[in-house]
């Protein structure tokens, strides 16, 4: 067990491979055979109840031979492991009955490793260029072994995103798959699905591909759908203790329709840096979006606010959309304490303050963006063995304090938050 453990990379996961349960006179014989992916040889304590009650416990120091158990009555249940003393890949295959669900706001104290947790949550957003708005969110999440989330978005102007995503994390294998729905207030409608894996996890320099088919077009006018197909290629280094890198890059190319014959394609690149310290961290994004086309429609160019591509906190509601455009954003982090209850999926200790400074520039038209203000994360959700504070979700307030457009500059302050972290 030691050899294997200090050797390779890979962790024990326990399971069933079979049961069976017999009476003989007054009493009941079950008869179990306990495996693991990894063929650990490690001795493990295994438990049967009936309706809560415990009625056997017996250890085992070679789990590959079959295990007996006599109770005097019949058990509802078997748990490898139930103190929990060997870590354990996956939990939720260490027993017969199906897993308990958390829910938060409710039941949910903590990021459980044997019971899903579900989060769900109506909220209030306001996103750079945007007005109010309204969305409702809920996610299934198996520990960090996979989650499963519905979001939807209703904005002013009847824009409206609709997000259904699903991931799947385990053995360091990633893979997530995501289908969306987006509604402008322009009337710009996108329909589409993305499939993204990392395909070399083991290695020092982890690549993921993620490859994507929308439907691109305008409401009320059908002859403008029109399909397109992404590309995108993510490389980031394996992470050290005080630094981040990541970079990307990727391709949308338009197909023939029947309607609007368009031809473009829309190439992106982003490199982002995350330093951290003991007390601060500091986040530097670069990202280059650029369109080649001989007929585009308008929902193909770039609005300098989207936070996933510039990412430009300007929240400025009438934005030309530009052919291309460069940004830098930068983000100090600090800690920062609140009265937040310790009984709650709150993350205390990873509360940060932040500051941010935005700068850009795009072409047709041209302008020259930016943008300072402040604000804090609350991040939601649990300690993960290993790993430290995992978030699942993180609550964004940022206050626009400054920004300038061109020549025109104001010090009106303005408040944006959001609950996905993109901010």
């Amino acid at each position: 067990l030691i050899e294997n453990w200090w050797t390779t990379s890979n962790w024990p996961d326990f399971y069933f491979d079979k049961y069976t349960t017999i009476k003989i006179g007054p009493h009941w014989l079950t008869k179990i055979k306990v495996n693991n992916t990894e063929n650990f040889n490690s001795p493990i304590e295994l438990t049967a109840t009936h309706k809560n009650q415990t009625l056997a416990r017996i250890s085992a120091t070679e789990i590959h031979k079959p295990l007996s158990i006599i109770t005097h009555l019949p058990p509802t249940n078997l748990i490898i492991d139930a103190k929990k003393s060997l870590y354990d890949l996956d939990r939720f295959n260490n027993q017969l009955e199906i897993p308990k669900f958390n829910f938060f706001p409710g039941s949910a104290r903590k990021f459980a490793d044997d019971a899903y947790t579900i989060l769900w949550f109506p909220y209030l957003l306001k996103r750079p260029g945007e007005g109010m708005s309204l969305g409702i969110s809920s996610e299934i999440l198996e520990y960090t072994n996979s989650r499963k989330s519905l979001t939807l978005e209703h904005h002013q102007n009847n824009k409206i995103d609709l997000k259904m995503f699903s991931q799947y994390w385990l053995a360091q294998q990633k893979t997530q798959g995501t289908f969306f729905l987006n509604k402008s207030k322009e009337g710009y409608q996108a329909l589409g699905v993305e499939a993204t894996k990392i395909t070399r996890p083991e290695s020092p320099l982890p690549i993921t591909v993620s490859v994507g088919l929308k439907l691109r077009g305008l409401e009320n006018k059908p002859n403008s759908n029109h399909p397109t197909g992404s590309f995108a290629i993510l490389m980031q280094p394996k992470k050290s203790k005080y630094l981040c890198l990541e970079t990307s890059f990727s391709l949308e190319k338009s197909a023939s329709n029947s309607g609007i014959q368009y031809d473009y394609q829309r190439y992106l690149a982003t490199i982002e840096a995350d330093i951290r310290t003991d007390s601060l961290g500091f986040t530097f994004r670069t990202f280059y979006g650029s369109l080649a086309s001989k007929k585009h429609p308008e929902s193909a160019t770039f609005q300098p606010q989207t936070l996933t591509e510039a990412k430009i906190r300007i929240d400025e509601n009438s934005l030309e959309r530009s052919e291309g455009i460069i940004s830098i954003n930068t983000d100090m982090f600090f800690p920062l304490s609140l009265p937040i209850n310790p009984n709650t999926m709150v993350l205390p200790n990873s509360i940060q303050g932040r500051l941010f400074y935005d700068q850009g520039w795009t072409s047709t038209p041209s302008l020259a963006l930016k943008s300072f203000g402040a604000g804090f994360n609350l991040p939601l959700g649990g300690d993960v063995v290993g790993v430290g504070p995992v978030s699942l979700i993180n609550i964004t307030l940022l206050a626009v304090l400054w920004k300038k457009l061109d020549d025109t500059e104001s010090q009106d302050p303005t408040i944006l938050f959001d609950f996905t972290g993109e901010l």
